[in-house]
C-alpha cells in the first residue's frame, strides 16, 4: 500500500490535539478539585470560627458574607426566627451596597406557616425559578431581594421548629457562573453552609436561652433566700426570746446551807427539751426536779413549759416525789393524753439534817453517787410521765456521807456517738466523774468536757443537763 505523509500528518496532528484537550480537561478537572478542596476547607475553617462563637450577632454576619465572597453569589441574606411574632425576619445581609435595597430586604418576613416555609421543610431547598416559577410568593420574594434567581436553605431548631433561612442570588441569569448547573453547584455548598450554621446558631441560642434561664432562676433563688432570711431572722427572735423565757423559768445558781450544787445547761438549739427545778424552803429538805421531753428543739421546749406548769402546781403541795410524779401523770395522762406528751423525770429530796436522799424516778436515768474516787450507779426504773393513769413509780431512799455528790443528769450525757461509731456511755461517764472527783474538779464540767473531746468536733445530737448536790455537813 502506498504511503499517503500527509494523511499521516493529520492523524497525528489530530492525536496531539485529542491529546491537548484531554490534558486540558484533566487540568481543569484537577483545578476544580483545587478550588472544591480550598472551599471546603474554608468552609471547615468558618465551622471552627464559629462553632464555639457566644457571639449570635457575629455568626450571623460571617454567614452571608461567606455565601458572597466565597461561593460566588452576588447577594446574600440571613434570616432568623422573631419569637415574638413568629415570623422568619432578616438579622444578616451582604451584597446589598445601597439603604435602599438593605431597607428592603429588611422589610421581608417569612410567616412560619406559609407556602414558602412549607416547602422548605419539605423539600429542604428552594431554587428560583427553576422551581416553582410560577409561584407568585416566590416571585414577590426574589423582587424583594433584589435577585433574579435564588437558592434558599433552612436551618431547624431542637424541636424541628423552623429556626431560620439563608438565602443566596444573583442579580443576572445570562452571566455562565448563573446557569442551572452553576447554581446547583455552589448549593451543594450553600447546603454545608446552612449546616455550619445551623449548628452554631443553635448552640449559641441554646447557651443564652439557658443563660436566662439560670439568671431568672439565680434571681428567683435570690429572691427566695432573702425571704427565707427574713423569715429566719424573724424566727430566730422568736426563738431568743423563748430561750430568754425559758431560762427565766430555771431557778438562779445559789448557795445553800449544807451543800455545794453545780448546774450544766447545754440545750441543743437555742431553746431545749430539758427543763430542772431546785427547791428549799428554810433548813428543811432541799427538792430537786428534772424533766426531759421527747426530743428537742422548740416542739421540746414547748413541751418543757406545760411540764414546769404541771410541776408548780404539786411541789408545794407536801408530795413525796413518788406521789408528786403520780400526781403530774394522772393529770397530763386524763387530760392531755390524746397530745402525747410524755417526758422522762426524776423528783429527788435531799434531807440535809440526816444527810439522806429519797427519789423516785420515770424511765429516766439512773443517778449517780460519787464518794471519794468511786462512782456508784443509784437504782432507778418507773415508765414516762404521761402514757397511762394511775401508775406508781418507786421510791427510794440512800444514806449520804459528807463529801459524796448525788448526780442527776439527761441522757444527752451519755448516749452521744462519734464518729468512729463509738458512743460515750455510762461507763465513760462514771470514769469521768470518778477522775473529776479524785483531782478535785467539778464534776459536771469535768464530764461534758471528756464528752466533746470523745466527739472530736463532731456536734452532739441532744439537749445535756447535769446537776450535781454535794453534801458537806449536817445543819
Amino acid at each position: 500500500m502506498k504511503e499517503d505523509p500527509e494523511r499521516d500528518n493529520r492523524e497525528l496532528i489530530a492525536q496531539v490535539k485529542d491529546l491537548s484537550r484531554a490534558e486540558v480537561r484533566l487540568i481543569e478537572r484537577h483545578g476544580a478539585i483545587d478550588r472544591e478542596a480550598r472551599l471546603y476547607r474554608k468552609l471547615y475553617e468558618l465551622g471552627q470560627r464559629i462553632s464555639g462563637s457566644l457571639n449570635l450577632q457575629a455568626i450571623l454576619h460571617e454567614i452571608p458574607a461567606f455565601a458572597t465572597r466565597e461561593l460566588g453569589y452576588q447577594r446574600s441574606a440571613l434570616f432568623l426566627d422573631d419569637r415574638n411574632t413568629g415570623l422568619l425576619t432578616c438579622r444578616a445581609m451582604d451584597g446589598y451596597h445601597s439603604d435602599d435595597l438593605r431597607r428592603r430586604v429588611s422589610d421581608l418576613q417569612v410567616a412560619s406557616n406559609d407556602l414558602v416555609a412549607q416547602r422548605l421543610r419539605e423539600h429542604k431547598r428552594l431554587v428560583f425559578p427553576d422551581a416553582g416559577a410560577d409561584d407568585p410568593k416566590l416571585a414577590a420574594m426574589a423582587d424583594l431581594l433584589a435577585v433574579e434567581r435564588f437558592v434558599a436553605r433552612p436551618f431547624f431548631g431542637m424541636k424541628k421548629n423552623l429556626l431560620g433561612l439563608l438565602v443566596a442570588g444573583n442579580l443576572r441569569p445570562d452571566e455562565e457562573t448563573l446557569t442551572t448547573a452553576a447554581l446547583f453547584s455552589a448549593s451543594t455548598a450553600l447546603a454545608s453552609l446552612a449546616e455550619q450554621a445551623n449548628w452554631a446558631i443553635n448552640h449559641c441560642v441554646l447557651y443564652w436561652d439557658l443563660a436566662v434561664e439560670r439568671n431568672m432562676l439565680e434571681s428567683k433563688i435570690a429572691e427566695r433566700t432573702a425571704e427565707l432570711k427574713a423569715t429566719y431572722s424573724l424566727m430566730r427572735e422568736d426563738l431568743v426570746q423563748a430561750r430568754e423565757f425559758q431560762q427565766s423559768i430555771l431557778p438562779a445558781p445559789q448557795q445553800l446551807p449544807g451543800v455545794d450544787m453545780e448546774v450544766i445547761y447545754r440545750p441543743l438549739d437555742l431553746v431545749g427539751g430539758d427543763i430542772y427545778d431546785i427547791m428549799s424552803v428554810g433548813e428543811g429538805p432541799i427538792r430537786i426536779f428534772l424533766a426531759d421531753a421527747t426530743g428537742h428543739g422548740v416542739q421540746a421546749s414547748l413541751t418543757t413549759m406545760f411540764i414546769m406548769g404541771e410541776y408548780d402546781r404539786v411541789k408545794h403541795s407536801g408530795l413525796s416525789p413518788s406521789g408528786a410524779l403520780r400526781a403530774m401523770n394522772d393529770e397530763i395522762a386524763r387530760s392531755y393524753g390524746r397530745l402525747a406528751m410524755h417526758f422522762t423525770a426524776l423528783c429527788l429530796d435531799l434531807d440535809r439534817r440526816e444527810g439522806t436522799i429519797t427519789y423516785a424516778g420515770a424511765a429516766a436515768p439512773h443517778p449517780c453517787l460519787v464518794r471519794e474516787g468511786e462512782v456508784r450507779e443509784l437504782e432507778s426504773g418507773g415508765s414516762f410521765v404521761g402514757l397511762m393513769p394511775d401508775v406508781t413509780f418507786p421510791e427510794w431512799r440512800v444514806a449520804l456521807k459528807p463529801g459524796d455528790t448525788v448526780c442527776l443528769f439527761t441522757d444527752g450525757l451519755f448516749e452521744p456517738w462519734n464518729q468512729d461509731g463509738l458512743q460515750f456511755g455510762e461507763e465513760r461517764l462514771h470514769q469521768a466523774l470518778g477522775a473529776a472527783r479524785e483531782a478535785r474538779r467539778p464534776l459536771g464540767a469535768s464530764a461534758y468536757a471528756e464528752l466533746e473531746r470523745f466527739m472530736g468536733g463532731r456536734p452532739l445530737a441532744d439537749d445535756v443537763t447535769f446537776l450535781g448536790v454535794r453534801w458537806t455537813d449536817r445543819r
